[in-house]
């Protein structure tokens, strides 16, 4: 197997114009880390030389060990290869925060929308995470979602130091190298990069916010709140102040942001409770009624997902299905309509696809709930659990599940070395390495207890 310095190379994880990423294994322990390795495209080698590249290289992750933060991906080790090439080795996450809003390398393709309160979770993660590099006076120049690596704790973790500089220090760009991500760039910073300061990476945080509440890049009069219904005027303020041509009309530093930031949750907060107490989550229509659910896991590659699964072109689903949930007891939630009953929390820790097919086999070995029939749920069973994520009256809808288990596996594998998981934040189905962890939620379709509903008050029972 290939290796780089003492990592034995897994897969490649991703490639760009300057190092590519691996996934590797480090040696004795096993364990799973990302490694970066310096591997230039042709015309950038041209452009700036292997020397310089390696100064650069090597300066984003002096830059990223000298940072310690929550909000930051940091480094574990440095070293080169046989060859003297530099590479160095970090926190292995299957998740970002591009894949999870389900951004295409076409850029203008619309992506999943965010909830407000999904938006505020990550927003003020990394609003956290830019403080720091500001108060240590390094400018990123390329903050986009596909650089906020996502833990196994919803946990947002910058990355991608390349083009990061100190403020005032010169780094004299070469004219030809473009500095930063088209669409998340600031204007500025495409004819000066290496002029700018904090300003520019406000900018770019406020193309990142705009895509999470909208699922659209702003453009001249394109406003957010005629996107989303959940939003209204007061976003626009927000994110007029962001996204201003030049740097004197946006928000002076991070903390200005976050700031004004808070303020629009709290504004955001009282509208919801006015709006949810208008909704009548009796009437809201259901496009499909409860049915019969498949069972059993099947394996399902990837060009087959849409059919199989019945989902759109961002993997979410067609057609949602009626569920009608009532609380069993303080740990299980049964669904009258398809007749499942599910774990209310799942598991405590998210695990590896293996570990969780081991932890359903823990609850039948000691009978959990007086049941000895738990398994993974399917695909199918999973997206059961949704509602639209778009819609006011799902977001004032009573939740009957633990919102910490966001992310659940399912029975239904990819590969030997995927399978597929449901992510309930955001509505939508995809594959991960089985390596990757993600919660279990345990179910069964026949309980056999002897239970029966309380219409009075939509709890269920023994019966006596």
């Amino acid at each position: 197997m290939r290796k780089i310095g003492k990592y034995t190379v897994v897969g490649l994880l991703g490639k760009g114009g300057m190092s590519s990423v691996y996934k590797v294994q480090m040696p004795i322990t096993g364990k799973v880390v990302a490694l970066k390795h310096l591997q230039p495209s042709e015309p950038l080698l041209m452009v700036m030389g292997m020397e310089r590249l390696q100064r650069l290289f090597t300066s984003e992750a002096i830059t990223m060990a000298r940072l310690q933060h929550p909000h930051i991906a940091g480094i574990m080790d440095f070293d080169h290869d046989a060859s003297g090439i530099p590479f160095y080795t970090m926190e292995y996450y299957c998740g970002n925060l591009g894949a999870l809003i389900g951004e295409h390398v076409e850029p203008e393709r619309p992506t999943r929308i965010m909830t407000p309160q999904l938006v505020f979770r990550y927003g003020r993660q990394i609003m956290a995470g830019l403080f720091c590099l500001h108060n240590a006076h390094i400018i990123h120049r390329d903050i986009k979602p596909y650089n906020m690596m996502i833990d196994e704790g919803n946990q947002i973790k910058i990355c991608d130091f390349g083009l990061s500089k100190l403020h005032g220090e010169p780094f004299a760009t070469p004219s030809a190298m473009q500095v930063g991500s088209p669409y998340y760039v600031a204007p500025e910073q495409s004819s000066a990069p290496d002029e700018v300061d904090e300003r520019a990476d406000i900018y770019s945080l406020g193309v990142t916010i705009f895509r999470m509440i909208s699922g659209q890049l702003p453009r001249a009069g394109r406003r957010a709140s005629s996107i989303n219904p959940l939003i209204d005027g007061a976003w626009d303020a927000f994110f007029k102040c962001c996204l201003a041509s030049k740097p004197e009309g946006r928000f002076a530093s991070v903390f200005e942001a976050r700031k004004a930031f808070e303020q629009l949750a709290g504004h955001w907060r009282k509208r919801r409770l006015t709006d949810c107490q208008l909704v009548d989550i009796g009437k809201e229509e259901i496009k499909r009624k409860g049915e019969a659910l498949r069972s059993e896991g099947q394996k399902v590659a990837p060009r087959q997902a849409r059919e199989v699964f019945q989902l759109d072109e961002r993997r979410s689903p067609l057609l949602w299905r009626q569920n009608d949930f009532r609380r069993v007891n303080r740990e299980l939630i049964h669904d009258a309509l398809s007749g499942l009953t599910w774990q209310k929390n799942g598991s405590e820790f998210p695990f590896s696809w293996e570990e969780g097919n081991d932890y359903i086999r823990g609850l039948n070995l000691e009978a959990w709930q007086g049941q000895t029939n738990w398994r993974l749920p399917t695909v199918d069973e999973l997206l059961s659990l949704l509602g639209p994520n778009d819609d006011l009256a799902q977001s004032c809808r009573r939740q009957f599940f633990s919102p910490r288990q966001s992310s659940l596996w399912s029975s239904d594998t990819r590969s030997v070395l995927a399978a597929w998981y449901v992510n309930l934040d955001f509505s939508f189905v995809e594959s991960r390495d089985k390596s990757c962890r993600n919660f279990v939620r345990a179910v069964c379709s026949s309980f056999s207890s002897g239970i029966e509903p309380d219409e009075k008050n939509g709890i269920w029972g023994s019966k006596q």
